[in-house]
């Protein structure tokens, strides 16, 4: 797994090689950058709590809410990522988690 530091590095050196560092770009890296937090947060949770949760009003497991959230935060994520044209630059495909 890659940490956040490195991540970012590797984001910010692919953006600069081809001359997208500017201010949009910037903002936008940011923006993966925290989605990604998120996202790590989420699988924390996950991991600690499981995929379901016993839900005492319902009397039933149901999905832990963190499953979701972390699908609609990896689509977000794929989004910023082709928006910022990663995929192209990185020259590995849509995978976006090893940049």
């Amino acid at each position: 797994p890659i940490c956040r530091k490195e991540l970012r590095s590797r984001i910010y050196a692919v953006l600069a090689e081809h001359g997208a560092n500017d201010a949009v770009h910037a903002d936008r890296a940011e923006e993966y950058l925290s989605l990604w937090d998120i996202r790590e947060d989420l699988k924390e949770d996950i991991e600690k709590n499981g995929a379901t949760q016993y839900d005492a009003k319902r009397g039933m497991d149901v999905e832990n809410r963190s499953v979701s959230l972390m699908i609609q935060t990896s689509r977000q994520m794929s989004s910023l990522y082709q928006l910022l044209g990663l995929e192209e630059l990185s020259g590995q495909g849509s995978n976006n988690d090893e940049l």
